[in-house]
C-alpha cells in the first residue's frame, strides 16, 4: 500500500467506516496492492507498552496470530502503528 492511502484508510476504519479493499472504486483501489501485506518493519510492530494497545485487542488480529495487514506470526502482547479498536470506544491509538 502506499504511505499516504493506508494512513488514510486507518483513520476512516478507526472513525468507523467499515469497506473491503477489493470493493473500492476507481484511483484509490487502483492505488491499492491488495497482494502485499506490511512487513513487521513496515507497520512499526514492537513489544506494546500499553496494556489496552496490544494486537489482541485490534480488531485486525486474530486468534491463530495473524492479521489482516501485517504479515508472519504476530504474538498478541505486541502492537504496531496500525492498532484500530473499534470495539471499545475507551481505547484509542
Amino acid at each position: 500500500m502506499k504511505a499516504g492511502i493506508e494512513a488514510q484508510l486507518v483513520k476512516a476504519y478507526r472513525a468507523g467506516l467499515k469497506f473491503n479493499v477489493k470493493d473500492l472504486e476507481g484511483s484509490l483501489a487502483n492505488s491499492i496492492d491488495t497482494t502485499e501485506m506490511m512487513t513487521k518493519a513496515e507497520a512499526g510492530y514492537r513489544q506494546a507498552s500499553d496494556s489496552k494497545e496490544m494486537c489482541q485487542n485490534c480488531d485486525m488480529y486474530h486468534k491463530n496470530k495473524t492479521c489482516d495487514i501485517v504479515s508472519g506470526t504476530i504474538q498478541p502482547d505486541g502492537v504496531s502503528d496500525y492498532f484500530v479498536n473499534t470495539k471499545d470506544k475507551n481505547v484509542t491509538s
